[in-house]
């Protein structure tokens, strides 16, 4: 369990930082700035007032608001631009990667008119989907790890008829956490998820003293662990067994068989199970 958990942090961080690697936007706090030249409507660089290029991202995109000097802030002008810029390695000189972004329109500009790094849709747009991936992951690595808990037993008896095995009728579930159980038509687990499973069994009888009597875990028709009780045994006993099982989680499935050595029934009876849990 502590493998498991510890597995799953770490991939909840490898997740995260993958979800943060996709936004590729950059950002600083409070760089503000004004054009030190005019800007015309195609250019394809601008720079800043002397000294405050340093204020901005100096690698990655990022996102620039244009608006005219005599406006307080880019939501009270008539004319402003959105831009994506990134550093040119001159100070206070940016490359332009795209005009116009976000619904906006290019404009030419004045020296003097502002220049404000801020976060617009764009760089919350990306937040959101990265958020969104990442919640996903999550959801998809819980399912992975989630065990599935399943327990069948038998509630109504059961005759056997004699040297030969037969497949015990669950027919009852007494929770089943997947879906996996099959109660109705074949008595029998199919896990769906691929992987180690925890399997233990129960098997009553009312065999008689010196009657030869197994439990047998069945995996695809086939006996894969077969405990049994030897001659001599007491009257009314009960097997148990269990065993660790790979399944496929497609086709592989697991049921509970009985043989006996002479007249004997199985009791109904929530002791004549069969569970499972996994996968590990």
């Amino acid at each position: 369990m502590k493998k498991i958990l510890f597995l799953t942090l770490f991939f909840l961080l490898v997740l995260s930082m993958a979800a943060w690697a996709a936004i590729t936007l950059t950002g600083t706090n409070f760089a503000v700035s004004t054009l030190a030249s005019p800007l015309l409507s195609n250019g394809t660089s601008l720079s800043v007032a002397s000294g405050t290029g340093s204020k901005f991202p100096q690698t990655g995109n990022f996102k620039l608001v244009l608006f005219s000097a005599g406006c307080v802030q880019a939501s009270a002008c008539a004319q402003k631009e959105i831009i994506t810029a990134n550093f040119s390695n001159t100070p206070d000189v940016f490359n332009i990667v795209s005009r116009g972004d976000e619904a906006t329109s290019a404009y030419g500009w004045n020296a003097g008119d502002k220049v404000v790094l801020a976060p617009t849709w764009a760089y919350f747009s990306q937040m959101i989907d990265s958020v969104n991936a990442l919640q996903a992951q999550v959801n998809n690595l819980q399912g992975q790890v989630a065990f599935d808990k399943c327990r069948i037993y038998q509630a109504h008896a059961q005759s056997l008829p004699i040297y030969t095995w037969t497949k015990v009728t669950l027919d009852t579930s007494d929770f089943d956490t997947d879906s996996i159980a099959d109660v109705a038509t074949n008595h029998r687990i199919t896990p769906k998820k691929a992987g180690y499973y925890m399997v233990s069994f129960s098997l009553a009888s009312n065999a008689t003293d010196g009657m030869v009597f197994y439990a047998g875990l069945y995996k695809n028709g086939a006996i894969y662990t077969e405990p049994g009780t030897p001659p001599g045994s007491a009257n009314n006993f009960v097997i148990s067994g269990g065993d660790l099982v790979y399944c496929n989680g497609t086709t592989d499935y697991l049921e509970l068989w009985a043989y006996s050595a002479g007249s004997n029934t199985i009791p109904g009876s929530d002791t004549v199970f069969l569970s499972v849990v996994g996968p590990f």
